[in-house]
């Protein structure tokens, strides 16, 4: 986690911080089991026995208010990847490709009708990736 603080730390000071980590894996356990279940999804990846990348996403129903939205995808079962990361030196050898790969089947499955997510616009690897493997972008948010 810090590596990826000071990762986005560098590209943005003024909008990203180092997490504290004091207590951070006792964070994460305690949201990984508090949110547990059969509309989450949580992956790691590895490479001979080191993990080296990792993805989180959620599953969620339609709206029930999908009837009065514009947004015709609002009314289906979606997929919401909360992270994705991979640890530099394994970048550019398809751990992200196979985790989005994942994570779309199990959408899938689940019979979501899209995949959202969202990255930081400046990004100089996240953006090219998910527009290499097909993703579009669909909002801006100032």
């Amino acid at each position: 986690m810090a590596g990826r603080g000071r990762e986005l730390l560098e590209l943005a000071p003024d909008r990203f911080r180092i997490p504290d980590e004091d207590g951070l894996v006792e964070f994460f356990r305690q949201d990984l089991e508090a949110s547990a279940g059969p509309d989450l999804l949580s992956l790691v990846a590895e490479v001979e026995g080191e993990i080296v990348g990792s993805l989180e996403a959620q599953l969620n129903p339609p709206m029930e208010s999908a009837r009065f939205q514009v947004l015709d995808y609002l009314g289906k079962p979606r997929v919401y990847v909360n992270h994705l990361r991979v640890d530099p030196p394994f970048r550019r050898r398809g751990v992200a490709t196979a985790l989005m790969q994942a994570v779309e089947r199990w959408a899938r499955k689940k019979g979501a009708g899209s995949i959202t997510l969202d990255t930081y616009a400046k990004s100089p690897h996240s953006v090219p990736f998910y527009e290499a493997v097909g993703y579009e972008r669909a909002w801006i948010v100032f």
